[in-house]
């Protein structure tokens, strides 16, 4: 992408979705991370999807050698799974706690938010991971939007 970063250097993109065995989610973690490790080389890497497990799951350790967690950069782990779908159908943001975010419907700091479905929950897995190197997390929520059974994720991502 040229133009795109402070020193006009390349952006990387990924997206992938985990198996559900953890020895298999190790092999993929490994592969993803060594590509993303030859990837730094030329500039941010952002690697994005379902990963079947959090963030800090051991078979991950790949992964967090060489990329950040979006939500660990933010102190805050969107529940992903199961979402829940906004109430009367509509898609509602579901704000992590400490967000600060003014998009979204809800109060930093937890307890019940405006805009969920009564009975969603506030907390859950968070499989649906966004994993990045070279850039910072400047907002990251998540999506209950009823199209899926996983909530969708959103980072606003800046330059350091």
């Amino acid at each position: 992408m040229s133009g795109f970063g402070p020193q006009d250097e390349p952006a990387w993109l990924g997206v992938t979705h985990l198996g559900l065995g953890a020895a298999e989610r190790r092999a993929q973690a490994r592969a993803l991370a060594e590509r993303a490790a030859r990837l730094r080389q030329e500039g941010p890497v952002v690697l994005v999807g379902d990963f079947n497990a959090p963030a800090e799951a051991p078979e991950l350790a790949p992964l967090r050698a060489v990329l950040a967690s979006a939500a660990a950069a933010r102190a805050q782990v969107p529940a992903t799974y199961p979402a829940t779908g906004g109430a009367g159908g509509e898609p509602c943001w579901v704000v992590a706690a400490g967000s600060g975010s003014s998009r979204g419907a809800g109060s930093p700091g937890g307890g019940p938010r405006r805009g969920d479905p009564e009975g969603a929950p506030q907390s859950g897995p968070a499989i649906d991971l966004i994993w990045v190197a070279g850039l910072r997390v400047v907002e990251l929520q998540a999506l209950d939007h009823g199209a899926s059974d996983h909530r969708l994720v959103q980072a606003v991502l800046g330059f350091p």
